[in-house]
């Protein structure tokens, strides 16, 4: 997961099989400890950016904050955007599930993305 010395972090993913992409950065990454089912949660938010949406057009995500959440022995899942805005619930499940996805493949391959 990002540290505070890799901040901050680029993230990029695009959907292969889907409208959307985002380029974007994670400019604050903080513990808030863990749920009460044991698993650890986590605060991000994201730098200037953009989800890009073949259908709807660009959209900013500068300046949201997502949760995150880690179960025991288990690998970075969805929380919630606090503060979505314009994004459709859809574009939110994505979002989360595209910034877990770039998170989730960078721990296993231990590269910097920066």
């Amino acid at each position: 997961m990002p540290g505070p010395g890799s901040l901050p972090f680029r993230l990029r993913h695009r959907d292969p099989t889907g409208p959307l992409a985002i380029d974007t950065t994670i400019v604050a990454w903080r513990a808030r400890g863990a749920s009460g089912l044991g698993a650890e949660v986590f605060w991000c938010a994201l730098g200037a950016g953009i989800l890009h949406d073949a259908d709807k057009g660009p959209f900013s995500v500068e300046g949201l904050e997502l949760t995150l959440h880690i179960p025991p022995g288990g690998v970075l899942e969805p929380g919630a955007i606090a503060n979505p805005g314009v994004l459709s619930e859809f574009q939110q499940e994505w979002l989360l599930d595209a910034v877990c996805i770039a998170l989730n493949d960078l721990a296993v391959r231990g590269e910097d993305r920066r």
